[in-house]
């Protein structure tokens, strides 16, 4: 159940404007201050509110006080993900086509595939700066780390920054998988590169980071944009020790039992339909009942700390709350808080190729597992549970992949329904826009940029109909899979999108798990899916190594 929050998110205030020589009293309306709070690798049903066991109160709070969203749509990956929520526009005109680094590759040099964030793109803090609000960012960025793509460069007024995909909670180790990844972790405050505050684990730091940001940088009446990304729940999983044994034994059932629970309770909120089925997990993860009692002991404490993770993060974000709460901001500030793709399935540590300087660094026993000189992940079936009842995780565009929480909630927001209309990554950029009352401005500091292709959800969120909205058509290409959405119909291709006959059609409303294609019954949803498909793919000059096409026109 949705938990009741109390806080009434709302404040007028009088101000005097002097007009000439006479004080004359007006009642004006403040800008709402915006908080983003983006949590790492965040499963769909890891919260309490999405059906969850653990413990979020916090965000369970908002939710109940706010707007619940159970088909947002964010991307396969967190780099496109990000590069999509700061500019609200497609990956590909964003420059991260692709997560890997193309770096010798066939993408090397296309257009679409520069692995940096793009000067083709406007990021949004841009222009809440330009009009006059304060501007932070905490926590992972990876959108690039050259002079023009960090965080300063982008609209930030004060910034801590991690450059990498992920890194150690405690300490600068870095992941070691590549020449790009490094061996050391890769910090800039402000535009200058940083140290990690050696001993501070990553929820704490950023969170006190933020606080003292909005504390000592800006004027009393200046509204903010505070942006906190945070790099848990993600890998490795080292939760502080306080935290570290409050799940013991929570998960001895195992993946399988979690997932038909969290199956379950998503039904009991209505999320699901009562007359759907879970659908059979992925043939590639073992059924718990065939793994060794080491294996079973090993796999439980992985989601554990995980558990724990999150819950310490739940904790750290009240703590966030309270202290604008104590400096009379929280009834003016809009809080959205949200995950930048599925669950992650991948473990590094025990990755053959990628995971030996991994393993020289950390110990991964029993005994250690959680410690900060531990590196561990809670792998593919923890992250199918996490999906529930979703296809795959992270780096699919199954809707495993795609479905991430989003709740948004506070001043103006007046919607405390769970919101059920489609909705996209890219939509999240007018609609912060909107709720400040900015303007975004197409022609910018001397440069020209695209429309926002995405719909703001104001009227939505201000207790609207869900048909205000319209009918979306969404379509994405990401590193070998492609999909079109509309209404519940999804064309997908996780083999070789380059080939249409690699296409499936599903029914997502009678088949979330994306089981049984439904192509020959349908040819006429096809043809209009296959325009819209090929449409996408000419004006992002998307691109296979298997084209035969001529490559220049696509050069940068």
């Amino acid at each position: 159940m949705r938990l009741i929050f109390n806080l009434i998110f709302c404040v007028v205030f009088f101000s005097c404007v002097n007009s000439n020589k006479n004080h004359e009293v007006k009642q004006t309306k403040k800008q709402p201050n915006i908080l983003l709070v983006i949590a790492d690798d965040l499963g769909l049903t890891d919260l309490g509110c999405y059906g969850g066991e653990i413990h979020t109160p916090t965000i369970d709070s908002l939710a109940s006080s706010g707007a619940l969203f159970s088909n947002f749509h964010s991307s396969a990956m967190c780099a496109p993900a990000r590069s999509k929520l700061f500019s609200g526009q497609d990956h590909h005109l964003a420059g991260w086509g692709r997560q890997r680094d193309v770096s010798g590759s066939f993408y090397e040099g296309l257009w679409g595939y520069e692995n940096e964030l793009s000067e083709r793109v406007l990021c949004f803090p841009k222009l809440f700066q330009a009009a006059g609000y304060f501007t932070s960012f905490v926590g992972k960025w990876h959108l690039g780390s050259s002079t023009s793509t960090i965080p300063a460069a982008q609209g930030f007024d004060k910034s801590f920054a991690l450059m990498q995909g992920a890194a150690n909670h405690w300490n600068d180790i870095g992941l070691g998988l590549s020449d790009k990844d490094g061996k050391i972790s890769t910090y800039f405050q402000d535009n200058k590169k940083a140290d990690w505050p050696e001993g501070k684990y990553s929820t704490n730091f950023y969170t006190a980071e933020t606080i003292k940001y909005l504390s000592e940088n800006r004027s009393d009446s200046q509204p903010f944009l505070a942006v906190v990304s945070y790099t848990a729940p993600h890998w490795p999983l080292q939760p502080p020790a306080d935290y570290k044994d409050k799940y013991r034994g929570k998960y001895d059932k195992g993946y399988d039992y979690l997932r038909k629970q969290r199956f379950q309770a998503s039904k009991q909120l209505g999320m699901i339909d009562e007359s759907v089925e879970l659908p059979n997990g992925l043939d590639n993860i073992m059924p718990w009942e065939s793994l060794t009692e080491q294996e079973k002991r090993i796999e439980s404490r992985e989601m554990e700390l995980y558990a724990a993770s999150l819950e310490h993060l739940d904790d750290q974000l009240k703590h966030l709350l309270n202290h604008l709460r104590d400096s009379k901001e929280l009834d003016n500030t809009i809080v959205l808080v949200m995950s930048d793709n599925g669950a992650d399935f991948l473990d590094f540590y025990n990755n053959e190729k990628y995971g030996q300087f991994l393993r020289d660094q950390y110990d991964n026993s029993y005994e250690n597992m959680g410690n900060p000189n531990s590196f561990v992940a809670y792998g593919a079936a923890w992250a199918q549970a996490s999906m529930s009842p979703y296809s795959y995780y992270k780096g699919y565009l199954a809707e495993g992949g795609l479905r991430a929480p989003l709740i948004i909630s506070g001043v103006d927001i007046t919607s405390h329904d769970q919101v059920t209309q489609l909705v996209d990554v890219t939509d999240l950029a007018p609609t912060l826009l909107g709720l400040a009352g900015i303007d975004y401005n197409e022609n910018f500091e001397g440069n020209t940029y695209p429309a926002l292709p995405g719909r703001p959800l104001l009227k939505l969120l201000k207790g609207g109909s869900d048909a205000q909205l319209g009918t979306p058509i969404y379509v994405s290409d990401f590193q070998g899979k492609a999909y079109v959405r509309k209404d519940q119909y999804k064309w997908l291709n996780q083999k070789d999108p380059s080939q249409l006959d690699q296409f499936e059609l599903f029914d997502l409303e009678i088949d979330p798990g994306e089981k049984k294609d439904i192509s020959s019954q349908h040819k006429n949803i096809i043809q209009q899916l296959q325009i819209e498909w090929e449409n996408y793919r000419e004006k992002y000059k998307v691109k296979y190594p298997e084209d035969t096409s001529d490559l220049n026109p696509y050069k940068k």
